[in-house]
């Protein structure tokens, strides 16, 4: 036997952090009762189950049909869960004709956020390994703008992790979780979009476009938190 070890194939999709749902996932501030997830978990498998003959009939339907039929579906799923969803920001995702489209770049927190997302705005998930190893991909991604995103889940006014994804979890393990909470929300709010900078050397422009948009994002993470701080302490002085 060789005894040079083989490099692990880690999946794009799979996200491991250094937490675990014992130390890092929190208690829900108001649980759901048995009957309230046996309800939510069979309107979940409900219009999974609606969506497989919806998903074939708008194959060869025109794409602004299928884009609200997508997120009409996503939008009845994330409910079936029991988590509602708001937005910040405005303005459109739409390119100009003859231009690519715009990359939407989010924090990853959940198994839930591209559901999220689909159910937010008219787009499609990809990998890092898609954006890399398909030409087509790669060649639009490369002059396309990028949209900033921050994602963040609540009960209440407080930061939830329910629906965080973390450690050697299950999806299983975590899907329970978020049916057996209550008052689940998550917040999408949208930055505002980031142009490439035209320059005979792509590649560095697209470093400085990928820098921008993560510090916006991080921007929006931290601005999320300080306001949910905030927010924290008026209502335990209120309490005092």
């Amino acid at each position: 036997m060789s005894g040079t070890a083989r490099p692990i194939e880690v999946s794009p999709w799979l996200r491991m952090g250094p937490c675990t749902p014992a130390a890092c996932v929190s208690a829900p501030v108001v649980a759901a009762g048995p009957l309230r997830r046996a309800g939510r978990l069979v309107a979940a498998c409900l219009v999974l189950l609606a969506g497989v003959p919806i998903s074939l009939a708008i194959r060869r339907t025109r794409t602004a049909w299928r884009t609200q039929i997508t997120r009409t579906w996503a939008r009845l799923l994330l409910r079936a869960l029991g988590i509602r969803f708001r937005t910040a920001g405005a303005g459109s995702l739409a390119a100009p004709s003859g231009k690519p489209g715009t990359l939407l770049v989010a924090n990853h927190i959940s198994w839930l956020d591209p559901l999220v997302l689909a159910a937010t705005v008219p787009a499609r998930p990809l990998a890092k390994r898609e954006i890399g190893e398909w030409p087509l991909i790669r060649g639009l991604a490369a002059g396309s703008a990028v949209r900033p995103a921050t994602l963040c889940y609540l009960e209440g006014e407080s930061v939830s992790t329910r629906g965080c994804y973390v450690g050697d979890d299950s999806l299983l393990a975590s899907l329970l979780r978020v049916v057996a909470t209550r008052r689940l929300v998550v917040e999408v709010a949208l930055h505002p979009q980031v142009e490439p900078v035209p320059t005979g050397r792509r590649h560095e422009a697209r470093v400085a476009l990928a820098r921008i948009a993560e510090a916006r994002v991080r921007a929006g993470v931290a601005g999320v938190q300080r306001e949910r701080l905030r927010t924290g302490l008026r209502a335990e002085l209120s309490d005092a």
